[in-house]
């Protein structure tokens, strides 16, 4: 409770899957018997609607207050992320600008009774209409304060 206005995480998760089923407008339908469509490329390395997830790394899974946790956020994306952020139990407690040369980004946690709860981690690109792209959120890992 560091003052940080409680962002939602769910707000990470609209990036399209294979099995995507978009409940809005449908700028780009996606027809599950089309295989050629006149907006898809099979070069997929530029187009960030098909974002993998991050990896959420924990140095421990258990700890005891005081102790300090490193928390490892792995961005696999051919296209640099512009902001990680990392979540706790869906509400986001940091995040980060993101850099070209990095793939790993580190938080350092300082436990305390409170950090017990499922921590993920995510990030956003920007395409090249310079329109946000979330990529969907990592696994969540669990971890349980002693």
């Amino acid at each position: 409770a560091s003052g940080i206005s409680p962002t939602q995480c769910d707000y990470l998760c609209p990036c399209p899957t294979g099995s995507a089923s978009s409940s809005g407008g449908g700028e780009e339908p996606t027809h599950t018997g089309a295989t050629n469509s006149p907006t898809d490329t099979s070069d997929t390395s530029f187009f960030p609607s098909v974002l993998p997830a991050s990896t959420l790394y924990l140095s421990q899974t258990s700890a005891q207050p005081g102790d300090s946790m490193l928390l490892q956020c792995s961005v696999f994306s051919r296209v640099p992320a512009t902001r990680i952020i990392f979540c706790k139990d869906g509400d986001e407690i940091l995040s980060q600008t993101g850099s070209e040369e990095k793939v790993t980004y580190n938080y350092d946690h300082e436990v305390s009774r409170g950090s017990t709860g499922n921590y993920a981690c995510g990030y956003e690109i920007k395409d090249s209409d310079n329109r946000i792209n979330r990529c969907q959120l990592s696994p969540a890992q669990l971890i349980s304060v002693t």
